[in-house]
């Protein structure tokens, strides 16, 4: 049985997740990926090397509607900024 201080961290790292990505829209955030990525003239596996995340992963967030994770989001925010775009959650 695992201690209840790891149960409890893994319970607020579950919580701070579902918080940041409260209030996206999963289609819009899968647009604004693709256009991104489409506007820097690259694949999806160059974005996914850019970001330090898999293939699949760039694809199950422009094809299924997956959301990208917090360290994901950042560097994807620094894509955007640096294409003169606002970020996929708005911010």
């Amino acid at each position: 049985m695992a201690p209840k201080n790891i149960i409890i961290s893994i319970n607020a790292v579950s919580d701070d997740v579902a918080s940041y990505n409260e209030g996206v829209d999963m289609q819009q955030l899968q647009d604004k990926i693709k256009i991104l990525r489409t506007k820097l003239g690259w694949s999806q596996e160059t974005l996914a090397r850019k970001i330090d995340v898999s293939l699949s992963t760039v694809q199950r967030w422009e094809l299924k509607g997956t959301r990208p994770t917090k360290l994901a989001q950042k560097e994807l925010e620094k894509l955007f900024k640096k294409a003169g775009m606002k970020g996929p959650d708005n911010r």
